[in-house]
């Protein structure tokens, strides 16, 4: 992919927060989007599960114990050796790697989860990002999805005049009610949508379970 190095820089602000244990985003405990998922009878035994930017396995959980074949990808080291150590997380086939090079094949997921990833990808990423995604589910598949809403705030009283900033070495992008909703393009319905907050009420999450639409064919995948 041309220009990569934003996104080195973004590898490398993580592993520095990892590095730091100053990392601000929930580390326990699977989001809402992942245990409605479950409750609507996505994770069935056998199924197979990947989440990309899985970070310290706090998602990896619910589909593990549902029985579900459970991968999760991470573009730093220091998060999956964590999760490795934890017997709790045994039978997880844990990966280094990122989104733009992705070494599963093509319709090889029957759920996939992003949690915390497209909300640092630039334009011409996102723009990308339902093709990528839709490579790796199977036709019938559902993507579970949490990102940034315009409500976050890094800090209280955070004010911004734009739905995006790049600091710290690293890119954030928020979204609001109908770019949340439209995100993965005409080829997907939105078939569940929720919001969530962590660090008291300043992390603010939009959450979305989606489907492949009617009318997507075999070619758009």
């Amino acid at each position: 992919m041309k220009n990569q190095d934003p996104y080195d820089r973004q590898r490398s602000f993580f592993q520095e927060a990892y590095a730091s244990g100053k990392t601000g985003w929930p580390k326990t405990g699977a989001s809402k989007v992942v245990e409605s998922a479950g409750a609507m009878g996505f994770f069935k035994k056998g199924m197979k599960f990947l989440e990309i930017g899985c970070g310290q396995g706090r998602n990896l959980l619910p589909p593990l114990l549902s029985g579900c074949h459970v991968v999760g990808v991470d573009s730093v080291l220091s998060p999956l050796l964590e999760v490795r150590r934890d017997p709790v997380f045994s039978g997880a086939l844990l990966v280094k790697g990122d989104l733009f090079n992705l070494p599963f094949r093509r319709g090889s997921f029957d759920v996939v989860l992003d949690f915390g990833v497209l909300h640092h990808m630039r334009a011409p990423q996102r723009k990308k990002y339902p093709h990528w995604i839709g490579e790796m589910l199977s036709p019938s598949g559902v993507f579970l999805l949490g990102a940034f809403s315009e409500h976050f705030q890094h800090y209280p009283g955070e004010k911004r005049s734009r739905n995006w900033i790049s600091h710290r070495g690293h890119y954030d992008v928020f979204f609001d009610q109908n770019a949340f909703s439209r995100v993965m393009g005409k080829n997907w319905k939105l078939l569940y949508e929720s919001e969530e907050t962590a660090c008291g009420d300043i992390h603010h999450y939009r959450l979305g379970i989606f489907g492949r639409s009617e009318r997507t064919s075999k070619k758009d995948f």
